[in-house]
Order: structure tokens, then sequence, then C-alpha cells
């Protein structure tokens, strides 16, 4: 239920009502009431424009979709104190696997080490978090690996 409130010596029937006509968001006006006693509540507009290489905006939505960025991606690279191409890049910035070298062969990331040896990640992830350096956990998977397909030929 809507309540009355009194900004500046005026009355309007809701907070909603206060805030569109003021021009100020209804949350960030109900925070800023929550948080004045006796001063009066500021019903100044957050300067919200952006300047992002050369461009400016009226919020960071609207620079996102300019750059063809989602959201939230973009809010998160704002958030993470990107700048200029870094900040507007469509190119993700996760998931980019970290070199690693494996008996003397050196791979991109570590599922393409994987993908070579034949060794599937679920085996390998759990012997790495039961403490086995990487090296140790491909003897030990390569070593299983060699178990079975011999066990499997004394089978046959």
């Amino acid at each position: 239920m809507p309540r009355e409130v009194f900004i500046d010596g005026v009355s309007y029937p809701s907070v909603t009502s206060a805030a569109n006509a003021l021009g100020v968001n209804r949350n960030t006006l109900t925070s800023r009431l929550k948080a004045n006693t006796d001063e009066p509540v500021n019903t100044e507009s957050v300067n919200s424009k952006l300047v992002i290489m050369g461009e400016t905006f009226n919020n960071a939505t609207e620079a996102a979709n300019y750059f063809g960025i989602n959201r939230a991606t973009f809010y998160s690279r704002l958030k993470a104190g990107f700048k200029g191409a870094r900040l507007t890049c469509t190119k993700s910035f996760q998931h980019r696997g970290k070199p690693v070298i494996a008996r003397g062969k050196s791979f991109s990331m570590i599922k393409d080490m994987l993908a070579h040896f034949g060794i599937e990640q679920s085996g390998y992830n759990r012997l790495i978090n039961m403490g086995l350096s990487s090296e140790d956990a491909i003897d030990v998977m390569l070593h299983n690996k060699s178990v079975r397909t011999q066990t499997s030929k004394k089978a046959a």
C-alpha cells in the first residue's frame, strides 16, 4: 500500500510518484529517504553519463547495446575497472585456458592436454582435488589406462 511522502514541503501520494515527478530512480529515492533524518532529501538525479572511447552514453545499458556486448558482461567489466578496448571488446575473457607442459610437450590449455593423452576430465580433476600434481595425475591416469587395456586384451 503506497505511503504518502513529503519532500521539500511537497506532498506525494507515494515514493513512486515522487520519484517520477523528481526524475529520480525509485530505489535511489527510497534509500535516500531511509538514510536521511533531519536533513533535506537529495532529489538530484544521479549523473549516469558515461564517456567511453569518445562516445557519450546516458547509462551503461545504452553503452553495452552500442558496443554489442551483453549488459551483464559490460557491467562486470565496468566494476572490474576495464577501460578502452578491453571494456568494449566482444571477445570473452573467460575460459581462456592457461598453457601447460606435460611430458615435455606444451599445450595451450589443460583441455587440449587431456585430449592428446585420451584422459577423461573428471578423473583428472578428481586426482588434482586429492592433491596430486598435474604430472602425477597424468601418470596415474595413463597407468590406469594401460592396465585396463592389458586386462581387456587378456580377457579376449
